[in-house]
């Protein structure tokens, strides 16, 4: 006999409207196997459609079978995955939860500053082998931390409206050292108090107060270029106030001062920016976590100076603690309110509120030292090393609280 063919199909008519304007289709194929025998034993099997069907749906009814198909293919594919990996929002939630821990852990460097200000004003000999270049070190790192959030578009803003530079610099070299003459003459202090306090006026802004208004939420690139500024500026500016207000010239070395600025803050701030703008998954992981890099290299300069110091403090900080929290509470305070009166934004208030008051105390403990025999001159910059790290934190922690309004204006 010859081969024998058996065919199992139905066919259904087809039934359809030609014109279908506004209504999406959907194709449903339904198959029925076709055995194909030889001599009565099996041989193959194929499959043809068995039944064609043409569906006319709504397009809600369309999203709802595709959206419903899309879910069980999900749920299928999960099945072959590893527990932890089969909810497809897992990585999600995991960085969501890394950048939470992050995010407090760095509203709690005021708490992370006072501990260590206080650890190393009680106990200085834990700190005995930090040395002026490990300092140095972690102010690149925190310098480095601050690039990482910059790119070169951030820059524009400062370049297009130098006003904001210009106050800044205002209140380091004008502001400043004028408030700390009224404050020691209210205070009636003999002359070695204040030289300290002139000193410590007129000194230029400090590099940690970066990383406050990143914390403060406010203009970062703003703060870094009114730091590098003020800084390269108290070459000329420093020996003509110390001229005007003691009646002395300090002098300082323009190359050193230049070397160190390109070393401790150009640098490291340009290889953030670099890696921000060639590694931007790499820098997006990294940057909750950057803050609290600066925030570490912060503690490490704080107990660093502190411990050095911890003599100086102890015996006059009764004096002194309070003239010279007023110097730079006050001028923080005027260095937001001078500039939201003149119509400035938010964030550019803030920023300048920083930058005013916060002081480099460590490079006026250090010109005390070197150009004034009189023990006392170093003093009001012991007392500030105490004093203003803590407060900065605090006050930057509370403006990040705070609602940045008008931030386009």
């Amino acid at each position: 006999m010859g081969d024998l063919v058996a065919f199992q199909c139905s066919r259904q008519l087809l039934s359809f409207t030609r014109q279908v304007p506004t209504h999406k289709t959907l194709w449903n194929k339904s198959y029925s196997s076709i055995k194909v025998t030889r001599r009565g034993k099996p041989q193959s099997t194929e499959f043809i459609p068995r039944r064609l069907n043409f569906v006319v749906l709504s397009p809600v009814e369309t999203d709802q079978r595709v959206h419903n198909r899309s879910v069980r293919d999900v749920r299928m594919s999960n099945e072959s995955l590893p527990k932890k990996d089969k909810d497809p929002s897992f990585a999600a939630s995991s960085f969501r939860l890394y950048k939470q821990l992050t995010n407090w852990a760095t509203l709690l460097y005021p708490i992370w500053i006072l501990a260590a200000s206080l650890l190393a004003l009680f106990r200085p000999s834990l700190f005995s082998r930090v040395s002026s270049k490990s300092i140095s070190w972690a102010l690149s790192v925190l310098m480095f931390s601050v690039g990482s959030t910059l790119s070169l578009k951030d820059f524009i803003p400062v370049l297009k409206t130098p006003l904001p530079v210009l106050l800044g610099f205002i209140g380091c070299y004008v502001l400043m050292p004028f408030l700390s003459v009224f404050i020691s003459r209210c205070c009636n202090f003999h002359y070695e108090y204040y030289a300290g306090m002139i000193l410590l006026g007129c000194v230029s802004g400090g590099q940690a107060s970066n990383l406050s208004t990143y914390v403060a939420k406010g203009d970062v690139a703003l703060s870094v270029a009114m730091t590098t500024i003020s800084t390269l500026a108290s070459v000329f500016m420093l020996p003509a106030l110390s001229k005007l207000f003691l009646g002395t010239v300090i002098p300082i070395n323009a190359i050193d001062l230049s070397k160190s600025t390109a070393e401790v803050v150009l640098a490291p701030i340009l290889l953030g920016m670099f890696l921000h703008s060639c590694l931007p998954r790499l820098m997006y992981i990294l940057e909750p976590a950057l803050p609290l890099f600066g925030v570490v290299a912060t503690m490490y300069c704080v107990v660093g100076a502190l411990s050095k110091v911890q003599n100086l403090i102890l015996s006059n900080v009764g004096v002194l603690f309070l003239p010279v929290m007023l110097l730079h509470f006050v001028g923080g305070i005027a260095g937001y309110y001078i500039p939201k009166w003149l119509g400035l934004n938010e964030k550019v208030c803030r920023t300048l509120s920083i930058e005013t008051c916060f002081k480099s105390p460590a490079l006026s403990y250090v010109l005390a030292t070197k150009h004034f025999s009189a023990y006392g001159v170093r003093m009001p910059s012991a007392v500030s090393i105490l004093v203003l790290a803590p407060l900065a934190a605090f006050y930057s922690v509370i403006l990040r609280f705070l609602s940045v309004r008008n931030e386009n204006n």
